[in-house]
């Protein structure tokens, strides 16, 4: 009896012993790596402008919807309706209505220490002047936005040059007006970044993620490898899906856990600490 139950005992240890060894990652090794924007060497801020803002023509007042990619193209657009604005045709002013869509196009970029957004407006619409008996007159027009973010006070400044017409009626070209946005109120640029990864040291495979501040994911492939002459684990990360077009290179001195370089580009914003 007692030489059964022993047998049994063994059989129960080595079946555990064996499910832990196969739960373990391939060639026995598992790491995940949390480093953020304030890990980075040098300031390595990554803005997402995606959010709604307003625009202005004749007094008329819209909200523009904009998104921004992975790649950093800025796309959206937005209309409004305004009845009884008051505006000034050929030094007189006169009510009208007003019906207008804004088509906009852009991007984000990294020059230097600036991030720089390029956003170029088209203006369509209608105007009606009942007192006039004038209907449907075509509006048209452009507005280039050339601009930077503020960091600090998130938010996007530069200037705006915008030429309208109304057909038949009058035309205006304004150059270098003050263009001034706040940021939405949960982007101030910091990122977290997650890198897990299975292997050995000399090839890792697994995953990364980084979190914007807005809250938007964006999904990595991650490929690791260790050099034991520096102690420094180098990470190549590639985008898909939703950061398809991103890659960042990370590499982390293992003794402190220090970002030593980063360099890659996210968002259409390149990043270069080294």
């Amino acid at each position: 009896m007692k030489n059964r139950g022993m047998q049994k005992f063994l059989k129960q240890g080595l079946v555990l012993i064996a499910m832990a060894v196969l739960l373990l990652p391939l060639n026995g090794y598992a790491e995940i790596y949390e480093i953020d924007s304030d890990d980075a060497p040098c300031e390595a801020l990554l803005w997402d402008i995606t959010g709604s803002y307003s625009d202005e023509l004749y007094g008329c007042e819209g909200t523009l919807d904009i998104s921004q990619d992975a790649k950093g193209k800025i796309t959206g657009g937005g209309s409004a309706d305004c009845d009884d604005v008051e505006i000034e045709i050929e030094g007189a002013s006169i009510s009208v209505n007003l019906n207008l869509d804004w088509v906009v196009t852009g991007s984000i970029k990294k020059k230097g220490d600036a991030t720089e957004v390029s956003i170029s407006v088209k203006v369509s619409g209608t105007l009606d002047v009942p007192a006039a008996n004038v209907s449907g007159a075509k509006v048209s027009g452009t507005e280039k936005i050339t601009a930077d973010i503020d960091p600090d006070n998130q938010t996007i400044v530069g200037t705006a040059d915008v030429k309208v017409s109304i057909k038949g009626l009058e035309s205006i070209t304004l150059k270098d007006i003050d263009f001034y946005e706040d940021l939405p109120v949960d982007m101030d640029g910091s990122w977290e970044l997650d890198i897990d990864v299975t292997g050995d040291v000399k090839k890792m495979l697994g995953n990364g993620q980084m979190w914007l501040s807005n809250g938007d994911i964006l999904p990595f492939s991650a490929q690791g490898s260790y050099k034991e002459k520096t102690d420094e684990t180098t990470f190549t990360l590639k985008g898909f899906d939703a950061s398809k077009g991103c890659n960042l290179k990370p590499v982390i001195y293992e003794e402190t856990g220090d970002v030593t370089t980063l360099t890659g580009k996210v968002l259409g914003q390149s990043i270069k600490c080294k």
